[in-house]
């Protein structure tokens, strides 16, 4: 037997009128295991039976008869344990439970045995018992009831419970130890005119006022405050009903008003010296930032004042150690350029250096030359007249870089708002249901072959073909799978994208370029591209799309780009890989191959490809669409794929992201939001060859464009990319040459390692780099970052390291 007397539901039990116990039942035995009973049952049966009293009694029993309590313990235990259920009979107590009870009075009648589970956590472990009433009217204490009166008994308001006659009939147990400390001891015939008490006198009127307003008048609830002791009580009463006898009884509830607001008052006291000891913290803060406020002003007045004089001084150390002899190339520009950021940095400024650039500025007539460059090669430079006069005309005579053909291109009338297509990209082509683009395997053409086998732009779009093409000019995407595309297209991605694309930007109309000629150029491009795993024609439709996406998300709408230009940054894409032997720089220098020889081992796979694709465009008139352009704009065309190229040669990496990096807009910010939710600057006030960075740097990106689509496709370009690698190491082996490090096929140890070091060196700081200058670019940021967490992963679990991007 186990205490479970202790337990607050097992305390509810105590309290009832009505004999209860509780009990273990294991089924097949003769008898039930009782571990507990109430009050009112050792009243009525006497105390519980020891286990060899009731051994002794089921002794005597008949075989049937024990037998047939073998049964009902098995129906019981299946019944109210096993199934949750409940059962009730008919029984005489004087027989059924003398093996039970040990003196079952003789006054008592037959009744009512209810049996139902009853859970109780025992020892932190929760346990079922079976719980036996013993009723005469057939009423029964729900274990729900006796869980709420567990509730009620438990909680810290003074709860009591009286009949219609003002007899307490049970108080919790908060009231009960106030009741026991105020010296009411017998509870067993206490009134509710004893529980209200006013200056320590009974009040035998409020009670009987209370119970006719609640059983009588019916009101829903009665209150009354009263005072004892100084102190405020307030009683409130309901209608309730003895579930015991099914009598209408009241519930009271009683509250010390008094000590209530006296916590509430110690509360707002205490909140009020919190506000005013924060309002001393607020105002001893702004002393103290009103003091370090002027500690910095003074500081910073204090460096200003020391720098100036050290920039004083220095100046005249160096004109008093090294007199003016030598020309000065600093151009006024450069001057005013320097003189600002002298400005912003709080530097003291001579009234004099401000008067003597205002005076070159108002006589120069190209604030991009040398101050008075003439004068100081032919009077101050210590040259001899000849010599200055033939520097003059070297450096300043008519001859035009690319950078400055691109100035020139840059000034003309030609804006952004010309690039509107006349129609929408899907209106540009003629119809998606009529002729519209070649599909079919295309021969390689050339100047001589017959008219007949040009391609032609007389064949309709299939529907798959349609649909792949529509999703890839999508410009809010920068997702697509080019391999898919490849497959529609029966291996003609690249004309079937870069027709599409083009014939719908405007720029056809624009510079009056024939369809047919675009469409000649492209399958002669594609053609060009040989069959390497990586370096091929569906490499250069992805770098193409990726291109035609920033260019759509960024060049244009910040004033990068014209429309020459931007079908420079079209062709260089397409014929940016054009010819490629899939072998690298290093292994055509190492080789003496004769595109090394040609180009003097300066970037000749990425010379190669220009002037190949070149030397291809020109060599037919079925291709040459920019034979008939304004001199001018065939002049920018050629330098910008040209400087775009070979920036792609990745041992000018790094050259050209530090270039880059120095840019900073100089227009205003966009009032609108992009896309993306960024507020782009304008680039359209940046020097030519800022434009030319940016555009180098979009290819660059384009041409890694792979690191940002989805994981399955990154994973299969760069498979791709291995295995090329690999067959340029087989050759290597081959001709007896050091194999290059990760293009050895038995060596794969270091690739997962190559990954993550090139997105960490390469990737990441090109693309942060460019998203920076151009947000509307931040989704392929974020793929790329995605792929650079998945290599992240996969080393981190080969090699057991971690590090954070």
């Amino acid at each position: 037997m186990i205490d479970v007397g202790h337990l607050p539901e097992v305390q509810t039990l105590e309290h009832l009128h009505i004999p209860c116990w509780l009990a273990r039942v294991t089924p097949g035995l003769p008898a039930i295991n009782v571990e507990w009973c109430n009050a009112a049952a050792s009243h009525r049966f006497g105390r519980l039976c020891t286990k060899e009293e009731q051994a002794s009694i089921i002794a005597a029993y008949s075989a049937s008869t024990r037998e047939m309590l073998c049964q009902t313990t098995k129906r019981l235990y299946k019944t109210c344990l096993v199934d949750g259920g409940r059962t009730c009979h008919r029984v005489d107590p004087r027989s059924a439970l003398s093996q039970t009870f040990s003196a079952v009075r003789s006054d008592v009648t037959a009744g009512d045995l209810h049996d139902g589970p009853f859970s109780l956590i025992v020892h932190g472990r929760r346990e079922t018992f079976l719980l036996v009433q013993f009723v005469d009217s057939g009423q029964v204490v729900e274990p729900d009831l006796l869980r709420a009166g567990a509730m009620q008994m438990q909680t810290p308001i003074h709860s009591y419970l009286f009949n219609s006659s003002g007899l307490l009939l049970l108080a919790n147990t908060t009231a009960t130890s106030s009741l026991k400390a105020r010296g009411m001891t017998d509870l067993a015939n206490m009134q509710l005119a004893d529980l209200l008490i006013e200056e320590g006198r009974r009040q035998p009127d409020a009670a009987e006022q209370a119970l006719h307003s609640i059983l009588v008048d019916k009101q829903p609830a009665y209150r009354i405050t009263l005072r004892n002791r100084g102190r405020s009580i307030l009683f409130e009463m309901w209608w309730a009903e003895d579930l015991v006898l099914l009598e209408p009884a009241v519930l009271v509830n009683s509250f010390d008003i008094t000590s209530q607001k006296e916590v509430e008052q110690q509360l707002e006291d205490a909140k009020r010296q919190l506000l005013i000891q924060n309002e001393h913290l607020e105002l001893r803060n702004v002393q103290l930032e009103e003091v370090h406020e002027a500690t910095c002003q003074e500081k910073a007045r204090l460096l200003e004042e020391q720098q100036g004089l050290q920039d004083r001084l220095k100046k005249a150390l160096e004109l008093h150690l090294h007199p003016k002899t030598s020309v000065d190339t600093a151009t006024v520009a450069d001057k005013i350029i320097s003189m600002f950021d002298d400005m912003l940095q709080g530097k003291v400024i001579e009234m004099a250096d401000v008067l003597e650039l205002r005076n070159a500025a108002n006589g120069a007539k190209d604030l991009r030359q040398p101050v008075n460059f003439q004068e100081q090669l032919m009077h101050r430079s210590g040259l001899s007249q000849d010599v200055g006069a033939s520097m003059i005309e070297l450096l300043q005579g008519d001859s035009h870089s690319s950078a400055r053909r691109w100035a020139s291109s840059m000034s003309s009338k030609r804006t952004v708002e010309r690039l509107r297509p006349r129609r929408s990209t899907m209106d540009a082509v003629p119809s998606l249901h009529r002729n519209d683009i070649s599909i079919a395997p295309t021969p390689r053409i050339t100047s001589d072959e017959p008219e007949d086998a040009i391609v032609q732009v007389d064949r309709p779009l299939v529907p798959e073909l349609e649909q792949l093409l529509q999703a890839a000019s999508d410009t809010s995407s920068f997702q697509f799978d080019m391999f898919q595309l490849c497959k529609a297209s029966i291996n003609k991605p690249l004309s079937a994208l870069g027709f599409f694309v083009l014939s719908g930007s405007g720029l056809l109309q624009m510079f009056n370029i024939p369809e047919q000629k675009l469409l000649n150029l492209l399958s002669r491009i594609e053609e060009g591209y040989p069959d390497n795993p990586y370096h091929n024609r569906v490499h250069a439709a992805s770098v193409f799309h990726m291109m035609h996406l920033l260019i759509h998300n960024g060049l244009i709408q910040q004033g990068v780009l014209d429309g020459i230009t931007m079908i420079g940054c079209y062709l260089a894409a397409l014929c940016h890989d054009y010819d490629h032997s899939g072998f690298n720089n290093d292994y055509l220098i190492k080789t003496r191959n004769p595109l090394a020889i040609t180009y003097n081992d300066i970037s000749p796979n990425e010379n190669h490809h220009v002037a190949g694709a070149y030397t291809m465009l020109m060599s037919s008139p079925d291709y040459y669409f920019s034979k008939d352009m304004a001199v001018e704009d065939r002049n920018i065309l050629r330098a910008a794929m040209i400087e775009l190229v070979l920036a792609t040669d990745m041992k000018k990496h790094f050259s050209v992201l530090s270039q880059f990096q120095m840019i900073k807009p100089t227009g205003p910010a966009s009032s609108q939001p992009d896309g993306h939710g960024h507020i782009s600057a304008s680039l359209g006030d940046l020097a030519a060859q800022q434009k030319m960075l940016i555009a180098q740097v979009a290819l660059k990106c384009a041409d890694l464009g792979h690191l940002a689509s989805q994981h399955e496709l990154h994973r299969r370009w760069v498979d791709a990319l291995t295995e090329e690698f690999f067959r340029q190491g087989d050759q290597e082996r081959a001709k007896g040459m050091h194999v290059s490090p990760l293009m050895d096929r038995n060596e794969t140890a270091g690739l997962i390692k190559s990954q993550v070091g090139f997105f960490e060196i390469v990737a990441l700081p090109l693309f942060k780099q460019y998203v920076e200058l151009l947000p509307m670019a931040q989704p392929v940021l974020d793929a790329v970052k995605a792929n650079y967490q998945y290599w992240h992963h996969v080393h981190h679990l080969h090699d057991g390291c971690s590090k954070d991007v």
